[in-house]
This record gives structure tokens, C-alpha cells and sequence, in this order.
């Protein structure tokens, strides 16, 4: 009934915006006085979103969105570019001085900076080389990174596009009644490590088979809040299945436990369900930083070769080379050689002969 009496009955009010903007409404005409009030106490100004093309623009980016965004920079080639935007009306808090990055393979990615000065200094400094994503956070200015994937960033929205988090909610998507919209997946990569991500929804594929007699196919692409997709179609991953309650640290543990072991981390903490903590960290073997002098016999493999060679080395250091791994290292480059490997077995210093019963080290200089 307050839905027919909404509809059927109503009244128009004008009112005025903190900003002098005169603003007219629609509402229940017990309602009048209350959304009046509403916008003289509560609202600065009201706009219509416009879908327009973004200002300065150069090269071949996204060319439109319904805010207010100028291109101060902007390199492109091949499958992707390179571009530093200034959003001039940022919603929500959202930070508005950007690095957006496009790629043909991964897909865009954005930076976000504290100043569109720094933005454009970093541009600046790297956008021609390969190691651009590993020297930005490195930088002055820099706040933090967002891997998009297929999807596309929050400030590229157009019309009535809906934001979700860092992104734009991708349009066209259709229901599906395994893998909904926030429902969250444990995904596994290529690899083989598990991660947990967040479904932003499905679109189904129809396609006419290759093979004779041909007929309609029908798959899905499944899109996940990283950026990433899974197609159905594929066999060299599992399948995604639903996050079980009380399995989450179980994941999150495993996935970070591999990352270790792929040498990028050397710690791992795990939040249990009910409070309580576990942490580790890894604990590489102390090497030894500088040597006496005197005659080392050690045993080292070049790379590249599956024999070992040994004998004495006579060692004297140097504040370039302090100890024994680095001296031979040195040797080995002169001669256009690398040590993969090298053990120490006994040494003579001048103060007298000593039994050393095998030291390691790392022959990096």
C-alpha cells in the first residue's frame, strides 16, 4: 500500500543547495519539508553524471568517463600503453592522481600517487623500462598498486556504470547458480597454489565446435576481484570450488607457505578461527663475512659444469674482498668463469694450522 500511495500521489519542491544551486524534487507531500531540509542542512551541490571524453587526451586509452579527468602523460606501443590521469572529482575518497598501465598479456594496472607532480616524475624516470612495476613502489610519492586484470578501473566508469571497490562492475554479466556475485572461491593457479577470491560474476559463451558435425557450445567466463578470469573450458588448473566456513586459514596458510618456497618471503603468519596466532619466519645460515690470513684448500663446481675442482688458495683480504668465497669469485670472473658452489675444507692461517670441518659459503661478491 505505501508503494501505491507513493506513486499515486506526490508533490514537487524546490530548495536551494549550499552552493546556490537551485534544485528541484519529487516526494510524498508529507514528505516535503523533510527532504527540504534534508538538502539546505545536509547536501553542498548536486550534479548530473556525464559520460565525457577525458581532456588532453593522446594515444589510444580508454577515451571516455563520467569524470573529470585530465591526461598529463602518455607512451604507447605495440599491445599496450602507459598514461598518468588526474581525477579532478573523485567519489567516495577515492584518490584521484593515477599511473594507469595496459598490456596486451596482463592486462591494465593502475598506481596511485600523492601528488600528480610525483606521478608525473615517476613516469618520467621509468616508463620505457621492463622493470617499471618493481622500481614504482620504490619511489617517492608512491601509495599503492592495483592489479586490474580484465577488469576495468573505478575511475574509467561510464553512464550508470556501478563502482565496486577498485573497479567498475563489469556490464553484461548474466546469473549463474554456482558462481554469484561476492561469493567467494578457493582458485588455483597454474602452479598449482590455491588463493581465495571474490566472484564479480559470469558471462556465458556460445560458440560453434570446431569438429564435423559442428554444433552450438555453450561456456562460461568467470571474473574474480583480482582482475583475473577463469574459463571453464580449461584443463590445466582445477576447478574452482566454494570457500568452506572454518577452511579459510587453511588456504590462506598453504598459499603462503608456497610463496616461500619460491623465494618471495620469508615469513608466515596464520590467524586461527578461534583468536590465536602462529607465527614463523625462515632462517637462512649465517655466512661468514671476512677470513684471516693464510691458505684455504676448498673445493668449488663452475656453473654450468657437474665436476668439482680443489686446492689451496692463498688468501690475504682486502676491504673489497674480505673473505675466501668472495676472493675466488673475483678470480673465477677475471677468467670469464662463475662458482656455483664452493666448500671450504681446512684452512692455514699464519698463527697456526687449524682442521676446519667443512664451511659453506655463497661465492656472491
Amino acid at each position: 500500500m505505501d508503494e501505491v500511495r507513493r506513486f499515486s500521489c506526490y508533490r514537487d519542491g524546490e530548495v536551494i543547495t549550499a552552493d546556490g544551486k537551485m534544485v528541484r524534487f519529487t516526494c510524498a507531500p508529507e514528505d516535503v519539508e523533510k527532504v527540504r531540509d534534508f538538502f539546505a542542512t545536509h547536501v553542498r551541490s548536486i550534479e548530473r553524471t556525464l559520460t565525457g571524453r577525458i581532456r588532453d587526451l593522446e594515444g589510444r586509452g580508454h577515451g571516455y568517463s563520467r569524470y573529470d579527468i585530465v591526461q598529463h602523460k602518455y607512451a604507447g606501443g605495440g599491445s599496450g600503453y602507459i598514461q598518468v590521469l588526474e581525477i579532478r572529482n573523485p567519489p567516495d575518497g577515492r584518490w584521484g592522481f593515477v599511473i594507469e598501465m595496459f598490456d596486451g598479456w596482463a592486462g591494465t594496472m593502475f598506481t596511485e600517487w600523492d601528488t600528480i607532480e610525483q606521478a608525473c616524475a615517476a613516469y618520467e624516470a621509468y616508463w620505457g623500462t621492463r622493470d617499471l612495476q618493481e622500481k614504482l613502489p620504490t619511489l617517492e610519492g608512491f601509495r599503492r598498486q592495483v592489479n586490474c586484470g580484465v577488469l576495468t578501473p573505478w575511475f574509467l566508469a561510464i553512464g550508470n556504470e556501478q563502482l565496486v571497490g577498485d573497479y567498475t562492475f563489469p556490464h553484461d554479466l548474466q546469473d549463474d547458480p554456482v558462481f554469484r556475485f561476492g561469493k567467494r572461491f578457493v582458485v588455483t593457479d597454474f602452479e598449482g597454489v590455491p588463493a581465495i577470491k571474490s566472484c564479480m560474476g559470469t558471462r556465458f559463451i556460445k560458440r560453434m565446435t570446431g569438429s564435423y558435425p559442428q554444433r552450438e557450445e555453450v561456456y562460461r567466463l568467470v571474473y574474480w576481484d583480482d582482475g583475473s578470469v577463469w574459463d571453464d573450458r580449461s584443463s590445466s588448473s582445477k576447478r574452482p570450488r566454494p570457500l568452506h566456513g572454518g577452511e579459510l586459514w587453511i588456504t590462506e596458510a598453504l598459499r603462503k607457505f608456497m610463496h616461500i618456497l619460491a623465494g618471495k618471503g620469508t615469513e608466515l603468519r596464520i590467524d586461527f578461527t578461534n583468536g590465536d596466532r602462529f607465527t614463523g619466519k625462515l632462517n637462512r645460515p649465517k655466512q661468514c663475512t671476512h677470513h684471516l690470513e693464510g691458505r684455504y684448500f676448498v673445493v668449488v663446481r663452475v656453473k654450468g659444469k657437474n665436476t668439482y675442482n680443489e686446492g689451496w688458495v692463498d688468501f690475504k683480504p682486502t676491504v673489497e674482498l674480505p673473505n675466501v668465497a668472495q676472493y675466488v669469485a673475483h678470480l673465477a670472473r677475471e677468467k670469464g668463469t662463475e662458482i656455483e658452489y664452493l666448500e671450504v675444507k681446512q684452512y692455514q692461517t699464519q698463527q697456526g694450522g687449524k682442521k676446519w670441518p667443512g664451511v659453506f659459503f655463497s661465492p656472491t661478491p
